[in-house]
């Protein structure tokens, strides 16, 4: 694997650094074929005045980049595909000195406060219903008592709660 891995790297680093020598040590001639088997005609001065153009893209430079990119670009997908598959190796490794209790997925118990909810909430409210709706005493003195809520309303009814003067 670690030889192959090298003599891909070797291969994407001279390719691209081939391509780019080509594309730029070699100058192109003016008589060269322009890829259609006819030689390119020598540019007119109007041309050369206009600034066009005047020779053309070598052909195996651009090929020897492009191979030189295309080696590279598969270098680097088969790099991260090692590496995945390391990591995972490496992950279930991990796990493989732990007992089978060690790593069981625990869950906890549901939290079991009431068993009868509303049974409960049945006798809150009764128990709260018999202290708005009875009479009692509300000190040890016996100086302030507690009336049901109609008897109370009843007893103020027409009458100001403020203290006139």
């Amino acid at each position: 694997m670690g030889a192959m891995r090298k003599l891909l790297r070797w291969m994407a680093g001279f390719g691209l650094v081939f391509g780019i020598w080509r594309m730029a040590a070699v100058p192109m001639p003016r008589s060269r074929s322009s890829g259609r088997g006819r030689l390119s005609h020598v540019p007119s001065a109007e041309a050369m005045r206009e600034g066009f153009e005047v020779r053309d893209l070598s052909a195996r430079g651009l090929a020897y980049v492009l191979l030189g990119l295309g080696s590279s670009a598969a270098t680097l997908i088969g790099i991260v595909f090692g590496l995945v598959a390391l990591f995972t190796h490496w992950d279930r490794m991990g796990d493989a000195h732990f007992t089978l209790a060690q790593r069981a997925v625990l869950t906890a118990p549901a939290p079991r406060l009431q068993t009868y909810p509303m049974v409960d909430l049945r006798r809150e409210r009764e128990r709260e219903l018999r202290g708005i709706d009875g009479y009692a005493w509300l000190d040890a003195a016996h100086t302030r008592a507690h009336v049901p809520i109609s008897r109370a309303m009843a007893l103020v009814d027409g009458h100001s709660l403020d203290e006139s003067p």
